[in-house]
């Protein structure tokens, strides 16, 4: 008897994970639906190697992975012959204790460890003797099947299977029914039971042939040759590689691959060519992954199309502006607000606009002057942003002011200058020149710069023009303190000098 040896091992499914999308094989077309916004993917991202069934296991192990007991039934294969008369529950593990008389003499003994993943031999008798003359064996074929499910996304062209295996006398591989290149996929040589050999079901049946697998389940038949005695089968390592590289993979038709899964999906929004015309060529439903072509020609709605809130999942932005077109990739956010801090989002367009500097707009208000202005105010009277001079400042918002200072009396003021003389805290310049909003020393005279309109005043009140005033020649000179109240007309030291002439005039008029 001539054992083949198979590789046996759990399936290490190399395939990326599966972002749960349509299928992109033409044998397997994409479904179309409905204009909804519903997207094509599975309800849930699975990995390929979930989709890709745990079909391909060793020989010999549950689904764990683990050891079999001797004469346990293999579940994921099955065993008959060519005239279909295996044991009833065949395939059974066989071990040293069920077949003596080829494990350990004959056969290999089967990889027990990690590395590789344990394998263990199975046969359809329970003693490994060919089951139409037990204990003699005569001449049969066995097959022994097992399932591989290629899931949407993976592309069948790219699908191939590696393992190990070992077989007693011959055998081969064949894939749905077909059968392999022999010179690629069978173990012929005498002794095939003896040694663990690599095998490779390729991707094509044949060398520019067609796809060994087919999109959905597959049968993988391995077809042991017994010339007579025990007769087994051994696989062990076998491993699942598969997935797309590039657009070419996925077969066209809107299909394209997604290098972060390695999957075929259909055109993403903003990506391929569709058509809205309503012909044959209106093909968005097929190749679109939300369904829907937009104004430009490529998938999903456009900046600008027409929508609801009930289809913004197909706007390329996912929002619907409550002008019923998609956002544009500046507009505002559904909430109405702006990614960028420097911008607010004008409701009016929802587009995000930069914020506006001091004395520039036309439009604000004291309402939404914290949105729309940098400065976080406007002036209700010309409604730029900003306050203009001498109006009512916020204390603890100085740059709130177009002139950048808020004066102790709570109007605006230029910045470092003053309305009032509390404004003046240099003690050499302790009074505001109100017609400069500049303070001054005390003993400055101040031109006067009444101009028809009523003049700037200080603190106390008086003319800020006339804060002081001093003596012709080397006489003496008097002044009004800073702050001190004054009454109508005698507001000046100019008034006070009058008043004592007057008095002296009356004073000598009568002596005489």
């Amino acid at each position: 008897m001539l054992k083949i040896g198979f590789c046996q091992r759990h399936l290490f499914l190399a395939v990326v994970g599966l972002a749960g999308v349509a299928a992109c094989s033409s044998a397997s077309p994409p479904q179309t639906k409905a204009s909804t916004g519903a997207t094509r993917s599975t309800s849930a991202a699975l990995t390929a190697s979930e989709q890709l069934t745990a079909a391909l296991f060793p020989t010999g192990v549950d689904s764990n992975n683990d050891l079999l007991a001797d004469q346990a039934q293999d579940q994921h294969y099955t065993a008959t012959t060519q005239d279909g008369n295996c044991e009833p529950g065949a395939p059974f593990v066989v071990t040293k204790a069920s077949a003596p008389g080829v494990l350990p003499n004959t056969w290999i003994d089967p990889p027990a460890a990690d590395p590789p993943v344990a394998a263990q031999w199975i046969s359809c008798s329970l003693n490994a003797w060919g089951v139409d003359d037990p204990g003699k064996g005569i001449d049969n074929t066995y097959l022994y099947e097992t399932k591989l499910t290629v899931p949407p996304g993976v592309p069948p062209s790219s699908i191939s299977v590696t393992g190990r295996w070992a077989c007693d006398d011959f055998c081969t591989i064949k894939v749905n029914n077909v059968a392999l290149d022999p010179d690629i996929i069978s173990k012929t040589e005498s002794g095939a039971y003896g040694s663990l050999d690599q095998f490779t079901i390729p991707a094509q049946v044949s060398p520019g042939g067609p796809n060994t697998f087919l999109p959905g389940e597959n049968t993988i038949t391995f077809v042991v040759e017994d010339t007579g005695g025990q007769e087994g089968l051994l696989v062990s390592d076998i491993t699942v590689t598969g997935g797309c590289t590039a657009d070419a993979d996925c077969g066209g038709n809107g299909n394209t691959c997604d290098t972060d899964t390695n999957l075929c999906t259909l055109y993403k929004n903003g990506d391929g060519n569709c058509s809205t015309i309503d012909t044959d060529a209106n093909n968005a439903a097929t190749v679109c992954a939300t369904g829907v072509c937009g104004s430009d020609g490529k998938c999903g709605l456009a900046p600008g199309d027409a929508c609801t809130q009930d289809t913004a999942t197909q706007c390329r932005s996912g929002v619907c502006t409550n002008q019923g077109a998609c956002q544009a990739p500046n507009d505002c956010n559904a909430d109405g607000a702006c990614d960028d801090t420097s911008k607010y989002c004008d409701t009016g367009t929802n587009k995000c606009l930069p914020k506006q500097p001091n004395g520039e707009g036309s439009s604000c208000t004291v309402e939404n002057g914290p949105t729309v202005c940098q400065s976080e105010a406007c002036d209700d009277n010309d409604h730029k942003c900003g306050l203009a001079d001498s109006t009512q400042c916020i204390a603890d918002n100085p740059a709130a002011c177009r002139s950048g200072g808020c004066s102790a009396n709570g109007t605006c003021m230029p910045s470092g200058g003053c309305n009032i003389n509390d404004d003046c805290t240099n003690a050499s310049q302790p009074v505001c020149d109100t017609g400069t909003h500049q303070c001054v020393e005390s003993s400055v005279v101040v031109p006067d710069t009444d101009s028809g309109t009523p003049e700037p005043t200080n603190d106390a009140g008086t003319n800020a023009s006339t804060a002081t005033t001093g003596g012709g020649g080397g006489g003496s000179s008097c002044s009004v303190p800073a702050g001190a109240n004054h009454g109508a007309g005698f507001g000046s030291v100019a008034g006070v000098t009058a008043i004592a002439l007057a008095g002296l005039i009356r004073r000598r008029r009568s002596s005489r």
